[in-house]
């Protein structure tokens, strides 16, 4: 049986550790950031509340980081790098940099993610209304990669066009239109 007072004692270095480390996480508005440091996981409250955008934060205690910079864009994309990507398109802004989307595929959402369902995408920049992008699941939240190049940007247009004419969804036909698209 493992000696309480050296697992105590271990927590409490780890504790210590805790303040001197640093590290990347994408921070909603009024939100919390998760992180695991030396096995252990915290949640902390930001100390700028109003922040939105992607920080290296520093823990101040136990309960509450702060911003101590923005990081890189490789760092971004290495951090992105470890998360389930997903194809959306972008219905509405909801709040801030925070879009309603919906997969483009719902099968292949499905397979990756578990749903395909409207979804809320976080720290969505250099984006407008139904265009498709790449966000990645981190298993709570579908956080803004890019835009996705892949997708034909003539579709965006098509079914903002439809939307400026007041043509209800199961009306609007044209080339390339998908079921998805209909639900958007």
């Amino acid at each position: 049986m493992a000696d309480i007072r050296k697992i105590i004692s271990q927590l409490a270095a780890q504790e210590g550790e805790l303040l001197d480390t640093q590290f990347l996480a994408p921070c909603v508005r009024g939100g919390r950031v998760r992180t695991k440091i030396g096995g252990m996981i915290y949640t902390f409250q930001l100390q700028q509340r109003k922040f939105e955008g992607w920080a290296i934060l520093e823990p101040i205690n136990d309960k509450i980081a702060a911003v101590v910079e923005e990081p890189s864009l490789p760092q971004v994309a290495e951090y992105l790098q470890l998360l389930v990507p997903i194809r959306l398109q972008l219905a509405r802004v909801l709040q801030g940099q925070t879009w309603l989307a919906y997969p483009v595929n719902e099968s292949d959402a499905k397979q990756r993610v578990g749903f395909a369902k409207p979804v809320a995408v976080h720290l969505v920049s250099e984006s407008s209304q139904f265009e498709q992008i790449v966000a990645r699941w981190d298993g709570n939240c579908l956080w803004f990669e890019e835009i996705d190049r892949r997708a034909d940007p003539l579709l965006c247009e098509e079914l903002k066009d439809a939307l400026k004419k007041l043509i209800l969804p199961q009306e609007v036909r044209f080339k390339g239109m998908t079921p998805e698209m209909r639900i958007v």
